[in-house]
């Protein structure tokens, strides 16, 4: 993916999150970031792409929060690892939610940059020689 395609996909899904989030109902209440993201996940976001087909495209690139949970949640998945290396569902499943709960409360140019910036970062990191040679 592209540096522009990065910032495409990000300016798609910041505006179709916002563009949900202003629609909840006052009476309705998300137990956590995860929760918000399953109300949303299956709203378009750009043509016949959902929420969740941007979010899994630029899933490589989505920072890791890291709280006590999510690194609790880590570690069981790492011990728990199967032969495909591939982190759990749960984990991941989290990770996306907290990005878009933290997409939901960028709302400043500063937030939006440090956002972007960090994903831009990733991307930028993955693509770089180095990191290839560590795989």
């Amino acid at each position: 993916m592209t540096e522009s395609e990065l910032a495409s996909c990000l300016t798609r899904l910041k505006r179709s999150i916002n563009k949900y989030g202003e629609r909840v109902p006052a009476n309705i209440y998300f137990f956590n970031p995860v929760s918000f993201y399953c109300y949303i996940k299956d709203s378009i976001c750009f043509g016949r792409q959902s929420i969740e087909d941007v979010v899994n495209r630029i899933e490589p690139y989505i920072p890791l929060r890291l709280t006590e949970d999510n690194f609790e949640m880590f570690l069981d998945n790492m011990l728990d690892v199967n032969g495909d290396n591939e982190i759990g569902t749960d984990l991941m499943t989290k990770v996306k939610g907290d990005f878009i709960y933290a997409m939901l409360g960028a709302n400043s140019p500063e937030m939006w940059a440090e956002l972007t910036g960090s994903c831009e970062s990733i991307r930028h990191m993955k693509e770089s020689k180095l990191y290839q040679n560590l795989i």
